[in-house]
């Protein structure tokens, strides 16, 4: 009972940190869109289900976009 309880805080911990990642990334991706850091056809429209909401996506279209998306996947 407890080594579950225990795996159920390891995965409630882990899906924390993947929603904090995720979160960021969107805030990121989007500042940069609203501030105009890269051409509007760099982004593209996504729907994410999960937080009922659209985002803008960077895509890597040059070194740059790519840096960035780098930064925000790999650290």
């Amino acid at each position: 009972v407890v080594a579950q309880k225990v795996k159920e805080a390891e995965i409630t911990e882990q899906d924390s940190l993947l929603l904090t990642r995720n979160l960021l990334r969107i805030a990121i991706f989007n500042i940069s869109y609203i501030r105009g850091l890269f051409p509007e056809n760099y982004f593209n429209d996504k729907s994410v289900p999960a937080l009922e909401m659209k985002i803008k996506k960077l895509m890597p279209l040059d070194a740059e976009s790519r840096r960035l998306i780098d930064w925000m996947e790999k650290g």
